[in-house]
């Protein structure tokens, strides 16, 4: 794997523990948020993900919204380099997808072998088991229904996906324990003492880059792989991130 792309350093593996009721096989699945296909974030970077994502062997792929950036312009490059993906792969869109063209955005995944959940949930069998995935289209653009999303949903062991982490305790008050998110790039630009509380008090962000615990479920929110409006990433925390979550 390269270790940097046109002076961007290539992304991370980023090894997460999750639990979830009612789960006991150990299943490797891998997170990929925030891609943000267009100029701000080079092509090869994300070429050099789909490829660090394959060789960790995971049993199953999801991505977690915000495709493109600001214009429809590289959609065609989405079913480019997901479709080198090796591994069923499931999606859910962010805001920046809703914004652009959503419906280009899913047909682009779609071709690419990607099933794109739109308030809705699928199972899935790895290694034996079977696991639910309840998939809650996004918030911040107000394209979210949790009533829809969660209709008919068995009481087995279920992994919640959406884009924006602060839509994260619907989903736990509906009996999905784990959710995996992006949206906030941990900040992407890191000021220790600064960042989480400007995130906090302007944006209304409670939950910005890594785990959170509480006593109804977790969220997971991945620094994820682009950027939207500058290119640049400062601070540990933010690094670009391929998010290996092992459970079981």
């Amino acid at each position: 794997m390269v270790e940097r792309v046109w002076g961007f350093h290539a992304p991370e593996i980023r090894i997460v523990s999750g639990v979830l009721p009612g789960w006991s096989t150990a299943v490797r699945i891998v997170q990929l948020t925030d891609l943000h296909f267009g100029l701000v974030t080079p092509r090869g970077l994300l070429d050099a993900a789909v490829a660090s994502t394959n060789a960790q062997h995971p049993d199953l792929v999801v991505l977690t919204g915000d495709f493109v950036c600001r214009g429809s312009r590289y959609i065609g490059q989405i079913t480019q380099t997901l479709g080198a993906l090796e591994v069923p792969a499931i999606a859910v869109l962010g805001n920046h997808d809703h914004w652009v063209a959503a419906d280009a955005v899913r047909r682009a995944l779609q071709r690419a072998g990607v099933v794109v959940l739109q308030n809705q949930w699928t199972t899935v069998e790895l290694r034996g088991q079977r696991l639910q995935i309840a998939g809650l289209d996004d918030s911040t653009s107000g394209n979210h229904d949790i009533e829809a999303t969660v209709r008919g949903l068995g009481d087995g062991p279920t992994l919640g996906l959406t884009h924006n982490p602060e839509a994260a305790p619907m989903l736990w008050e509906r009996g999905v324990h784990g959710v995996l998110c992006g949206h906030t790039h941990a900040g992407q630009l890191h000021l220790r003492g600064l960042t989480r509380a400007v995130y906090r008090s302007i944006l209304g962000q409670g939950f910005v880059g890594g785990m959170y615990t509480t006593d109804r479920g977790w969220v997971y929110v991945s620094a994820g792989l682009g950027a939207g409006a500058v290119p640049w990433r400062t601070g540990k925390p933010t690094r670009r991130e391929v998010t290996l979550l092992e459970l079981g």
